[in-house]
Order: structure tokens, then C-alpha cells, then sequence
């Protein structure tokens, strides 16, 4: 495989990944992969299914160990901040059986920032609703998770990630399976984190919403294909070596086309 087409990046970088792999059962699903984000940038995760994405996120949240390489938040080694980053899985993911109400589901948000036998205060219930009311679920916090609608568990989950006051959010195809209302609100809960300097990464499989909505994107496919504004990286070229034969059955393309015709 070719190296990686690095666009120039800004300097400070606040997130940086050097020489990174990671897998399972002796595989490789993150091959030497190196990148640098700034501070408060909204990226666009984008590569076929099964290229590494959630691998990537997971490795990032600590649920999967680095088998080599280096990750710094902040210049410090991945860990060191405990309740700075937040990840929002996708829905399959999720055991939405588990006997919590939405509440319950937010509050788990707060739990980084305490010991096992500390108690949470009225700042951290406060913290919950304020996040469950910015999500425009108010009116469900007392409802079990089970009895909500795809969209309406993806806001729960988002305001859980929201209260753990991140400085870096992570969301797994958070646009999948929602509704035009429910993806309304994602963006404008992204703007807000972005005026608050919060880096967020959000993995999509959507190219016309990488192209228009994302400061920057890192195209992936096991290793690192291109990362920089998405309009030099979201070309013919650089897709068709992320999707290859898979690109020919991506609609989006005709976006690509069209911004940046060879």
C-alpha cells in the first residue's frame, strides 16, 4: 500500500497518534497508523466496513489495548486524563434491555470523575439534566432506555457522552438509522462543542455529509489512506484506494466527482 497523503495540519497539535496497531486474535485491524489533530475540530472517520473505524475508537476509549505505538491527549500518554474523552458507541453495540432509565443511562457520565465509594453531588444531577434537556429528551429522563425510539436512544446516549463534559467526543455512525430531526440536532450539538474547543471525530459512512459538515477527514482502511480538508482528500483517487471495487457502489461519489474532478 502507498503512503498516507498527509495534508499540512496546523501546528499544537492536541491529539496526536504515532505508529499506532491494534487488532484482535493476531489480526491487525490498525496498521502503523500516524496523525495529529488540533484542538476543537469536527473530523469525519470515513472507510468501507470493517476498515479499523470503531477499532480506532475503541483503542482511543481504552477498550482495546495499543499493540504498538503511541497515543497522547494533551501531550500526555493515553489514560493520564480519565474523564476527558467520550465515546458514543453504535446502537447495535449497546444492550438496550440493561433496566435503566434515561437518567440513569446520562448520570453513568459522571462516574469518571470519582472514586468507587464517592458520591455523586447535586452538581452531577444537575450536569445530567441540563445535558438530557440540551438533547430535547426532558420529557423522557424517568423512561427506561428500552422504551425509546432509535433516535431517541442515540440523544440519551449523546447526553451521557455531554455530561461527562469531554474534551474530545467520539461518535460511532451516529447518523445511522435517525431521523431528519434527531440528525438536526447532532449538528447543532456540534457547533456547540466546536465554540466550546471540543474536538469531536464522528465516524460515517455518508461522504456527502463528510464533504460538507467536517473541518477535516481521515480516510481509513486499515491504514492510513489521506487526512486533511475534505475537499483534497475526498477525491476519486483516494476513495477508490480506500473502497476500491466497493467505491464503484457508493452514490456519494458523484459528490466527489463533482467538488474535484481529476
Amino acid at each position: 500500500m502507498t503512503d498516507p497523503e498527509i495534508i499540512p495540519q496546523p501546528q499544537n497539535a492536541w491529539l496526536e497518534l504515532e505508529h499506532v496497531d491494534a487488532g484482535y486474535n493476531g489480526s491487525l485491524a490498525l496498521d502503523d497508523v500516524s496523525f495529529h489533530l488540533p484542538e476543537g475540530i469536527r473530523v469525519a472517520l470515513v472507510g468501507p466496513n470493517g476498515a479499523g473505524k470503531s477499532t480506532l475508537f475503541k483503542v482511543l476509549a481504552r477498550l482495546l489495548p495499543v499493540r504498538k505505538g503511541k497515543i497522547l491527549i494533551h501531550g500526555l500518554p493515553l489514560g493520564h486524563h480519565c474523564d476527558c474523552l467520550a465515546y458514543v458507541p453504535q446502537k447495535e453495540e449497546v444492550d438496550w434491555q440493561f433496566p435503566a432509565t434515561v437518567k440513569d443511562v446520562v448520570l453513568m457520565g459522571r462516574y469518571g470523575k470519582y472514586s468507587w465509594l464517592s458520591r455523586m453531588k447535586k452538581e452531577d444531577n444537575d450536569v445530567a439534566m441540563r445535558s438530557i434537556s440540551q438533547m430535547g429528551i426532558m420529557n423522557l429522563a424517568d423512561s427506561p432506555i428500552s422504551d425509546l425510539s432509535g433516535g431517541q436512544q442515540q440523544r440519551a446516549f449523546l447526553a451521557r457522552a455531554l455530561a461527562q463534559e469531554p474534551h474530545i467526543l467520539l461518535m460511532d455512525e451516529p447518523f445511522n438509522g435517525v431521523d431528519m430531526t434527531t440528525q438536526e440536532k447532532l449538528f447543532e450539538i456540534l457547533d456547540e462543542l466546536q465554540r466550546q474547543s471540543v474536538t469531536t471525530i464522528v465516524a460515517t459512512h455518508d461522504l456527502n455529509l463528510a464533504m460538507t459538515n467536517f473541518d477535516q477527514v481521515i480516510l481509513l482502511n486499515h491504514r492510513l489512506i489521506a487526512i486533511g480538508p475534505p475537499a483534497q482528500v475526498l477525491r476519486r483517487d483516494t476513495i477508490r484506494q480506500a473502497f476500491g471495487n466497493q467505491a464503484l457502489d457508493l452514490d456519494q461519489l458523484i459528490v466527489v466527482d463533482e467538488c474535484c474532478p481529476e
